[in-house]
């Protein structure tokens, strides 16, 4: 079962992932070795819904509901993905006290 704990360390691992590889868009990993937000967190742990799903209570994903599509078409940089991954996981970690 997923926590809101485990959840958060695996969205912070992602954004690490994304910061040492660097971020892409349109392409689950590019030819540099860049991944994008669902490659990220696949990555990090086979089972990405738990965090996909925390992801989407996010503000950012209110007019797309689509962690896809955000990470083609809206998201402006990787400081933007990762810094919304590290949101979420602050958010999740203050739910749990």
């Amino acid at each position: 079962m997923s926590t809101p704990t485990k959840i958060a360390e695996h969205l912070e691992s992602a954004a690490d992932l994304l910061d040492e590889h660097g971020w892409c868009r349109l392409s689950f990993v590019n030819t540099d070795g860049a991944y994008c937000t669902i490659s990220a967190l696949k990555a990090i742990e086979g089972d990405a819904t738990a965090a996909l799903n925390a992801l989407l209570y996010d503000p950012k994903f209110e007019a797309t509901h689509d962690v896809v599509w955000w990470n083609d078409h809206v998201a402006k940089d990787k400081r933007e993905v990762t810094s919304t991954m590290r949101r979420v996981a602050r958010k999740l970690r203050g739910a749990t006290r």
